[in-house]
């Protein structure tokens, strides 16, 4: 039961790390959109 519960968590973290690596991601192309949201976007 342990290798299943840290098999979860990590499928979790890997999965919340790709979702703030494509916020990041996004944050800076929405600068070529809206003049300084490359700034703004990560300070949210």
């Amino acid at each position: 039961m342990a290798e299943k519960k840290s098999v979860t968590s990590k499928s979790e973290k890997d999965k919340d790390e790709r979702l703030w690596a494509t916020f990041c991601h996004l944050s800076a192309f929405v600068g070529f959109f809206i003049p300084l949201g490359n700034i703004i976007a990560p300070l949210i």
